[in-house]
């Protein structure tokens, strides 16, 4: 016996499938997203802005178009969905998680939301990030805390938090996030779902904050969000002209890397990744234990010097120079994280010449260089996302055990995100499983740079559906 599916939980290829042959129609599909928003949003708190009757009017516009055509608008004709609020968006408040830019009209949309819209996708609301999208946990001073759909006392990740909790919640198909620190790939791994951080510059990303100016060019990456690989190969083929990749290989060369500087993962994750592998090598492929030969604390540090004079050229310019400078020094850093290593990579970068800047930009592309020569043995490379699953709720900065120890705030997350966002590289988060308390547990699958389609490709090869 087939049990029927509610709209709200089909995949979004099953929901693109029947819009586009017209066996729904938009308007029917975007009042029940609205009505499961409406009963299940309270409960996590991850859509801070809905725009109903908006996207009413666009679905029955979309609908007399296909109507009228007999064709759909796009290849995501009539599909709703939500984005994070750090993405400029027409007719919505794009505030990056900022009290004072929440105030401003926003005129016109970025790039990606432009490609989603022309694609004949209709725009929902938009989704809770963390204060100035800098955190591992989403809490807003605007719109308040959002909560693991898997746990309501543990955080959905930051800051694409509010992106996957909402996805989690089958609230939205699909969302796009940003990725500096793991801003993909941590909430993903925390409310298990897909999330790829693409090759470095594959999505544009200089024109999607509000009002500010290009940020992070370094260092930034802008990606999909999905509940299945195959729906994050619809939606990057919208936002980055994806090409599907058309090889393949029946044996896979696999490497995997479980610990660096010191940090691992907690016992029952190292269980679940253990099992993972154990499943790829009975399909047949080569699964080799390695030790990556670079220096990932200096791969870390250097990222984190750039990430702070990236930010200080952003600032407004009573705070770019002296007692200014060291004001939000204190204030954004300090007052946050406290004593954590991160303020002091952090403020390094705050306070750096342009000189010390550019030795770090010369660095990093050495470093990029060395990752490239590593990364010519394997097919993919697998590392955890982090060394647990989803913290409980906490202060910024705050230690956490690990296997006994405290570990700093900084390197309990970020250990596996930051010096790996520093590579260019697209790195794909896979859920594989979850703990006994039932919280998910996600894989990072690194490929090659510049080949995002073969990475998709090879892990969709790899993986039995999960989701």
């Amino acid at each position: 016996m087939t049990i029927k599916k509610e709209i709200y939980q089909l995949s979004l290829k099953e929901l693109c499938e029947k819009l586009t042959t017209g066996d729904l129609s938009s308007l029917d599909v975007v009042n029940c997203y609205i009505a499961h928003i409406e009963r299940e949003n309270p409960k996590i708190n991850s859509i801070v802005s809905l725009k109903a009757s908006r996207a009413r009017l666009l679905a029955q516009q979309a609908d007399e178009y296909f109507n009228k055509f007999k064709k759909p608008l796009g290849p995501l004709h009539g599909v709703p969905f939500t984005i994070k609020d750090a993405f400029r968006a027409k007719d919505f408040k794009t505030s990056y998680g900022v009290p004072p830019l929440h105030y401003l009209k926003t005129r016109s949309s970025c790039d990606v939301v432009e490609r989603l819209e022309k694609s004949g996708a209709i725009l929902l609301g938009q989704t809770n990030v963390p204060f100035s999208c800098f955190e591992w946990q989403t809490r807003s001073p605007i719109y308040g805390l959002t909560k693991n759909p898997y746990d309501m006392e543990r955080t959905c990740g930051g800051s694409s938090g509010g992106s996957v909790a909402s996805l989690a919640m089958r609230m939205s198909p699909f969302e796009i996030g940003s990725d500096i620190a793991g801003s993909i790939r941590y909430p993903a791994h925390c409310c298990g779902v897909y999330g790829l951080r693409p090759s470095h510059g594959r999505v544009r990303s200089d024109d999607m904050g509000p009002s500010l100016r290009s940020s992070f060019k370094n260092l930034i990456s802008v990606g999909p969000l999905a509940r299945s690989i195959e729906d994050l190969e619809l939606v990057l083929n919208v936002i980055a002209d994806f090409e599907k990749f058309n090889g393949s290989k029946k044996k896979i060369k696999i490497g995997y890397t479980l610990e660096w500087s010191g940090i691992g993962v907690e016992p029952e994750s190292a269980k679940l990744i253990e099992k993972e592998l154990n499943n790829l090598k009975e399909k047949g492929h080569e699964v080799q234990e390695v030790e990556i030969n670079i220096d990932m604390k200096r791969a870390y540090w250097i990222w984190g010097v750039i990430l702070g004079f990236e930010c200080r050229l952003i600032l407004p310019l009573l705070l770019r120079f002296g007692f200014g400078l060291s004001f939000f020094n204190w204030w954004f850093n300090k007052v946050r994280f406290h004593s954590d290593p991160l303020t002091k990579i952090f403020e390094t970068g705050l306070f750096a010449s342009k000189l010390d800047y550019e030795k770090a930009l010369a660095e990093a592309s050495e470093l990029r260089q060395e990752f490239d020569q590593f990364m010519k043995k394997y097919d993919v490379w697998l590392t955890p996302v982090s060394s647990g699953p989803a913290i409980k709720h906490q202060k910024p900065g705050k230690s956490l055990e690990l296997s006994g120890r405290n570990i700093s705030y900084s390197d309990y997350l970020g250990n596996f995100l930051c010096p790996t966002a520093l590579f260019h590289h697209p790195i794909l988060t896979v859920p594989i499983g979850r703990t006994h308390a039932g919280l998910p547990i996600g894989v990072q699958y690194h490929g090659h740079r510049s080949k995002d389609e073969e990475l998709l490709s090879v892990v969709k090869s790899l993986i039995l559906k999960r989701v």
